[in-house]
């Protein structure tokens, strides 16, 4: 694929899928795996089934969903996820009784839940479960499409790819290949106002929905209670009154030391009720684009004005992310 230009979001998406299997639940799965079992078509019809029958208010009542093709479609992907992450939950809880954890491995995150359902009881194995489920179905298509968008923008700015870049240098030089670590990350420091600003204009999740459960004036307006409110990100991180020159891709907005209001860049959603996930998926997000960038230039094919770009749960491109990577020189 290197030289030519090719849809970077399904590769992304499967690295991505791949990062969170291993971490998460602690098994390793390569792409043959995913392809047989169809992990990665069932995730995306659940996604278009809640977006289906979010616009569609004859949906909105469970017993008429429940008895359409679609709800039941809905229902069967569901139990199809349910039943797979089943297996992985009871085969490591059955190794972690018996000892065969491997005591020089990091604990995964299912790791961690398992000990909390079978030394301290704090969680039931339902719970395990739906813990489990949440990760499987939030954590990885959101960390692939914001790496894609900033690839996207980065391929059209090349005056910023080259900082990065330079940044990249400054902290691996020219060893490509080795592991990055939590300290390279504390230093790669442009790199994350890059990631900052490229969410702030491509927001991964557009759109987020909270029930209102009591009356709230809003300026002039009331909203009453039982209320579906929908707060869009993406129109709120490109308001004239919140940011300057909103449309431009300015990584250092992000580096002044500027007062905002504190739901002025909310990219993981804000309040109690934010993103559980946040933190893993700016790590994710960050080891992605250092392995990818220290080693290739990019270049993105469709203009920035041209690209089409559909809401779903998450923001997604109508025809993809096209890229040209090109491998960069190593320094004599």
């Amino acid at each position: 694929m290197e030289g030519e230009f090719f849809d970077m979001l399904p590769v992304l998406r499967m690295a991505a899928f791949g990062m969170l299997f291993e971490t998460a639940m602690g098994v390793q799965i390569d792409e043959a795996e995913v392809e047989r079992r169809g992990l990665l078509r069932v995730t995306d019809e659940l996604a278009a089934s809640v977006i289906g029958r979010v616009i569609n208010i004859f949906h909105w009542p469970d017993f008429v969903f429940n008895l359409t093709k679609k709800g039941q479609r809905f229902y069967n992907n569901v139990e199809y996820i349910r039943s797979y992450n089943e297996q992985i939950v009871k085969k490591r809880k059955a190794e972690y009784k018996i000892g065969l954890e491997d005591g020089n491995k990091r604990k995964s995150f299912l790791d961690i839940l398992l000990r909390m359902h079978l030394e301290d009881g704090t969680l039931t194995e339902d719970q395990v479960r739906d813990e489990v489920a949440t990760v499987f179905i939030g954590g990885f298509d959101t960390t692939a499409t914001a790496a894609s968008y900033t690839l996207y923008l980065l391929g059209h700015y090349p005056e910023i790819q080259a900082k990065v870049h330079q940044e990249l240098d400054e902290v691996f030089g020219d060893d490509w290949d080795r592991p990055v670590t939590l300290e390279d990350m504390k230093n790669l420091k442009y790199l994350e106002c890059v990631i900052k600003e490229s969410m702030r204009l491509y927001p991964p999740v557009p759109v987020v929905a909270r029930n209102i459960d009591e009356d709230m004036k809003v300026g002039e307006y009331t909203i009453p209670r039982g209320t579906v409110a929908f707060a869009v990100i993406f129109a709120l991180h490109r308001h004239p009154r919140v940011y300057e020159n909103p449309n431009d891709f300015i990584p250092e907005r992000f580096l002044e030391k500027k007062e905002r209001h504190p739901y002025a860049y909310v990219p993981f959603s804000g309040g109690s009720r934010n993103c559980i996930g946040q933190r893993f998926a700016q790590i994710e997000d960050k080891i992605m684009l250092a392995q990818i960038l220290r080693r290739f230039k990019v270049e993105s094919k469709v203009p920035i004005e041209e690209l089409q770009l559909q809401i779903e749960i998450v923001l997604r491109p109508v025809e993809g992310i096209e890229l040209k990577l090109t491998k960069r020189e190593r320094s004599a």
